[in-house]
């Protein structure tokens, strides 16, 4: 889905399972200090030894296509994987998008998440209380 939101001139942002394990292939900032390198290796090998709050790269993901004409096809698609550490609960919140570096920091990219699924709280407690997905038809007379 996210390939063909990009193929069609979309943008996305959307929280990444905790066990992706995307190859990472480029890193979109440069850290000062003890970082380690984390060009071409998985997203899973790097995470436990990570000592910064915030991962910025790039990664490839691989997955199948649907199937056409019964043959289902292959593919990867780059897209940018933005990590960034929550004290609260003691790990990394992974994001998967295709936004940019130079449009948002890591930062917004989690705000722009969470900002989403506020949204998404929201609608769910007008529909459930407020029966508002709930569509009358008029009334013939």
């Amino acid at each position: 889905m996210f390939t063909r939101i990009k193929e069609n001139g979309g943008y996305f942002v959307s929280r990444l399972k905790s066990n992706a394990n995307p190859l990472i292939i480029e890193a979109n900032r440069s850290y000062r200090g003890r970082s380690i390198d984390v060009q071409g290796k998985y997203l899973q090998d790097i995470l436990k030894n990570l000592k910064r709050q915030v991962l910025d790269v790039d990664v490839v993901v691989s997955f199948n296509r649907r199937a056409y004409r019964d043959e289902e096809k292959k593919d990867n698609e780059r897209f940018r994987l933005v990590a960034v550490y929550n004290e609260d609960e003691d790990k990394y919140h992974l994001y998967i998008t295709n936004l940019q570096p130079d449009l948002l920091e890591p930062q917004e990219v989690a705000r722009l998440y969470g900002a989403r699924w506020e949204i998404e709280i929201l609608f769910k407690e007008l529909k459930s209380k407020y029966a508002l997905d709930v569509v009358l038809r008029p009334t013939r007379r």
